[in-house]
């Protein structure tokens, strides 16, 4: 049984095929192959995305067993606007030490997803015990030059920032820099001071890389407003010039707060959600539309409802999780950390194998499409009104990330990769989730979650 509550069960394209002609489901839902997609634009260069988050742990002083629910609730997230779903790539942490932090590693491999495998990346100390900073990546997507590691702590805080060199796995390759920080905590002009103090000494080696660099500023920050000069330091001209393309200067809307999710719990910082702590900045070059690139819209703070302010994450209803969920994935964020998880979604240019899934309205005609799929192969077109799942199509050697899913056509993808059908929701599924995901032999998409509007 995996974690995700659903059996693994074998089945091959042909048997998903028969049980889609049985299934009264095949009447919600009305399909159609596009025949001709010149006028679509489709390109054989797709996106495809990863994704960062930055969280602090509080030393695993909260209920362990409601922290490792959050983490794993991480891989279930569907970002703002794509609706995309996937395993976290870059898990940035604050407030651990060697032990902890592998702690969390053994989590995250014990309830991945099909085809994501975790690693530590380099780890060090600085002698502040549990004050740690830690990066778990998936060695599927990202590999780490080890050489490239740096602890920066010549800075008037109590904590170094550890520096990693990552890149993209495969052939993309594309180069990033994250640097993972804890800044010094509580206000008064003192305490400013050292939080300028490791801005600057990031900026310094940020700017020493020279220009052209992806870098990602991941952490909590301990900022208190946006005219604090530690923030504003990040944003000095220099190569290490920094973006936060969505929220800029923004620490007052409820949506934008991660600290203090908390409802009392052992011993984690209360007082509600009112602060804007934890931060994922990143330069220039990830905004240029060339490489790779931070998905603006995709950025926020996981579980923020935007209708919390002043009070814990698990305060009545949140409306951030699906209806049947929302209590329990509110509840391990409230008693798990004092921070709230912050996230983005990375996009990269390449041939890689990705689906996009259109507004879905009553009445109207979606569209469903695949790209960077293998030429004149077939591509299988799959969903679930269930949810998330592991299904194990054997005769494609691939897994699903769905349970009970219903093949809703297979087509044989394009020359240039693509194939495409039109979706029309029915009037009684207005309001319902669908769960989209593309299928080819050894490969599968990224799931995508839609509501019938």
């Amino acid at each position: 049984m995996s974690h995700f509550g659903v059996s693994p069960a074998a089945e091959n394209a042909g048997s998903l095929r028969r049980r889609f002609r049985r299934s009264s489901v095949r009447r919600h839902i009305t399909l159609a192959l596009i025949a001709s997609m010149a006028w679509l634009g489709f390109a054989s260069t797709v996106e495809a995305q990863l994704r960062v988050a930055t969280y602090n742990v509080a030393g695993l002083n909260g209920r362990q067993s409601s922290l490792r629910s959050a983490i794993v609730s991480l891989a279930d997230d569907f970002a703002p606007d794509s609706g995309t779903i996937r395993a976290v790539d870059i898990l940035i942490l604050q407030e651990v030490d060697n032990n902890t932090s592998n702690t969390i590693l053994g989590w995250m491999n014990a309830d991945a997803p099909p085809g994501a495998h975790y690693t530590r990346a380099t780890f060090t100390s600085d002698s502040n015990g549990t004050f740690e900073n830690a990066l778990i990546y998936n060695d599927a997507t990202i590999v780490e030059d080890a050489s490239g590691h740096k602890d920066i702590s010549n800075h008037t805080g109590p904590r170094a920032t550890d520096r990693w060199k990552l890149s993209v796995a495969g052939q993309f390759g594309g180069l990033l820099y994250v640097y993972g920080s804890h800044f010094k905590a509580d206000t008064g002009s003192s305490n400013e001071s050292k939080r300028e103090s490791q801005a600057n000494a990031i900026r310094n080696d940020a700017d020493a890389l020279g220009d052209g660099i992806n870098i990602i500023y991941a952490g909590d920050f301990n900022l208190y407003s946006s005219g604090e000069p530690a923030y504003q330091r990040f944003f000095d001209p220099g190569p290490g010039r920094a973006v936060d393309p969505k929220f800029r200067n923004d620490f007052n809307s409820p949506i934008v707060h991660s600290q203090s999710p908390s409802d009392g719990t052992g011993g984690l910082v209360t007082g509600g959600m009112d602060d804007r702590f934890d931060f994922l900045l990143c330069t220039e070059e990830l905004i240029d539309g060339l490489g790779i690139d931070y998905d603006a819209q995709t950025y926020r703070s996981f579980g923020n409802d935007g209708q919390h302010f002043n009070t814990a994450i698990n305060d009545g209803f949140n409306s951030y999780f699906l209806a049947d969920e929302q209590a329990s994935k509110a509840d391990a964020l409230a008693k798990g950390s004092d921070h709230l998880p912050v996230v983005v979604d990375l996009l990269l240019d390449g041939d890689f194998f990705t689906q996009t899934v259109t507004t879905l309205k009553v009445g109207d005609i979606g569209l469903w499409s695949v790209a960077g799929a293998q030429p004149n192969k077939p591509v299988y077109f799959v969903y679930s009104l269930k949810g998330l799942g592991v299904f194990n199509v054997g005769s494609l050697n691939a897994t699903l990330r769905l349970s009970s899913p219903k093949l809703a056509a297979s087509r044989k993808a394009k020359s240039n990769g693509t194939a495409s059908l039109q979706v029309s929701p029915p009037s009684n599924l207005r309001g319902s989730p669908i769960w989209f995901q593309g299928l080819e032999r050894g490969e599968t998409t990224d799931v995508v979650l839609r509501f019938v509007q």
